[in-house]
Order: structure tokens, then sequence, then C-alpha cells
């Protein structure tokens, strides 16, 4: 274009003959030199330019892959680079932990330091997926994949129903904490089952004396778990991940000879608060028969109270025992009632007085 604004000229395509007046001129004299080259400073500014066009694309074709075996290769060594580049700016930023200790958050990663030698993740344990599809996990068990031991006692499993999980930013929050004991080898399960939708929350597994292991997610847990030890005593912990207060039910499953199961830091308040403040509710199955037990009690302030027992079956419920408990603190006596081998029941401990304090409900599930 600056060609054709400055001279009015028309370039040439590559192998177009040059014009006239591209050749060689006389010099200022008008004569030639003997090897037909112009004498003196002659040569247009034009031939020159064009020489040196020719003398570019002349290199520049030296230069280039002649084949294409040669463009093939060329495209692979980019495309390595390129692979090579993108992954280690991915290693490089994925270092991010979540601290069990901290305050509860959505951030990915993982550290494992502090392990025990009691128990082992299978290959099949992993973090479960949050409302956005993403999940975190802080760990503190030792993570070499292994086979579930045979067990030496028969499996234990009970699921605590809609439990309020207290707001990580509430003032007066508390932290609902479930323990339990195993009796020798065997695969042990700690997980959210079922969440209100688009909230978030953080349960954390520990064994014995060794730290806790942390995950956070819409259904978070541990489902995968051995314990390899004759007696190990576990305990989740489960705090909202944000301002929400979900709602979420809490399955548990582990190799025991006498099942029992403590909740400390329930929320139990009365009316006007909805039933799942008001209600601790659990659900197991009897491995043989014998007597469910329930050993309550909800400082600070004294309420009405009713516990009462059901079997759960295809057509419904049959209320097996029912006991109220009239202006106090406790279930004292402790509640009792039969059950039969291999079936569901349903229990249920429900406050029926009027919410004044916050109560601080512990309570110790046993069944046989």
């Amino acid at each position: 274009m600056d060609e054709l604004s400055s001279g009015g000229e028309t370039p040439e395509s590559p192998g177009q003959a040059p014009s006239p007046e591209d050749e060689p001129t006389a010099s200022s004299n008008g004569a030639a030199s003997p090897d037909g080259q112009p004498n003196g400073s002659a040569v247009p500014v034009r031939s020159r330019r064009r020489s040196a066009r020719i003398s570019n694309l002349k290199l520049s074709s030296r230069l280039q892959p002649r084949n294409r075996k040669q463009w093939l290769g060329v495209a692979a060594s980019v495309a390595v680079v390129v692979a090579v580049s993108f992954a280690g700016s991915r290693l490089m930023g994925s270092g991010a932990v979540a601290n069990p200790s901290a305050s509860p958050d959505l951030t990915t990663g993982a550290t494992r330091t502090g392990a025990s030698p009691t128990v082992q993740h299978s290959d099949e344990s992993s973090p479960s997926a949050g409302p956005s599809g993403s999940a975190s996990v802080s760990s503190n068990l030792p993570t070499t994949p292994s086979a579930v031991p045979t067990q030496t006692a028969p499996s234990a499993t009970v699921t605590f129903r809609n439990v309020v999980v207290d707001s990580a930013v509430d003032p007066n929050r508390t932290t609902r904490t479930f323990a339990f004991t195993s009796d020798g080898p065997g695969a042990v399960s700690a997980q959210v089952v079922a969440s209100s939708p688009m909230d978030g929350t953080t349960l954390c597994l520990s064994i014995e004396d060794a730290g806790a292991t942390c995950a956070t997610g819409g259904t978070p847990g541990f489902p995968y778990e051995v314990t390899t030890t004759d007696h190990t005593r576990w305990m989740v912990t489960l705090i909202s991940a944000g301002e929400s207060s979900p709602t979420v039910d809490l399955a548990l499953s582990w190799p025991t000879n006498n099942p029992s199961v403590t909740l400390t830091h329930g929320r139990f308040q009365g009316t006007p608060n909805r039933d799942s403040l008001r209600t601790l509710t659990a659900n197991f199955s009897s491995r043989k028969s014998g007597n469910a037990t329930l050993d309550a009690s909800w400082p600070p302030g004294a309420s009405n109270a009713t516990a009462t027992l059901a079997e759960v079956s295809n057509t419904g419920q049959t209320t097996i025992r029912e006991m109220r408990y009239t202006n106090t603190v406790s279930t004292l006596p402790a509640y009792s009632a039969p059950v039969g081998s291999g079936k569901l029941y349903r229990l249920d401990l429900v406050n029926e007085g009027v919410d004044g304090q916050r109560a601080d409900l512990t309570a110790t599930l046993t069944f046989p």
C-alpha cells in the first residue's frame, strides 16, 4: 500500500516478469558498465527493494519444513511444550488446604498429618460433592488402599434424622457430636446421606487421640473407613459450612458387640419451634431380641418430654412404648422398650414444653 500511495505503482506477483521499468538503467551519462550493470548509483530504488524481497523469500523457504512429516514434527513439539506448561501451572496452583481446626470453608485441597495406625482409608473413600458440585477434604488418616478385614463383630447401623446443624456464624453455635466404639476389625462408615437443598455441612471424623479428618459438601462423609484394632473410639462432628443452618440425616455403621452411640450438644427446644429443633429422631436395626434404651438430659431448663419407640414396616409404624417426662431435665428413669430380632425401629424424643433457654441435649442410645 505504501508503494501504491506514494508512487502509484502496482506491486508484482511472485514470478511475474519484470516490466521494462524494472530493467537496469543507464548511468547519468547514459553509458552502461561492461557487465551489464549500470554505472555508479543509478540502480533504481524499486529494483533494490525487489531484490531484497527475493532474498528474504529464499531465506524463509530454507528455514521452513519442506514436507508433511516435518510440519507434523513441529506441531507435535509445540503441543508438548503447551501441555507441560499447562500441567505445571495446575500443579503450582493446587496447594490450598482445608484446616479442620479453623472455621469451616469450601477450599479445595487436602493435608494428611499425624496419621493413626488403627484405621485405613479404602481406595473408594472420597469427599462428597457439595451443593455446587465441589468438595474439600482435610485428612489426618492414612490413604493406603486396604481390603476390609474379616469382622469378628456384626455391624450396627443407625441413622439420626433431621439433625439441625448450627450456622458457622451463630454466636451461640455448638458442634453436633456423635461418639461410638468399634469392636474388632471391620468397616466403619459416617456419612451425611440427606441434606436441605443448597446447604453445605462440614463433617469431621476422629479416632482415639488422633487429629480430626474433615470433609465439606452437601452430603460429606467417610463411608469406607477400615479399623484393624480390637477397640477404637470414634467421634463424628457436624457444623455448617457457612451462614445457613442445614438439616441433615447422619448415617453411622460400625462393627460392635454392644451398639451404643452418644449425641452431645444437640438442639432440643420447645414450641413454637419446628419439629426438627424440638425432636431427637433415630432409626436403627436390631440384630437380635432385647431392649433398646435411651438415657438423655437437656439442661439448663426443665421441660416436658415424650419418648416413643415404634416398629417400622412397609405398612407403617406400630408404637411399642411411649413414656412421658414432666418438668424435668432428663429421662429419669432411663427409657427402655423391647425390640425383636432383625427389625427396623424409630425412636423419638420430643420436647413438649415451651421454648425458653436453648437446651444442650445429651442422649445415649443402646440397642441389641
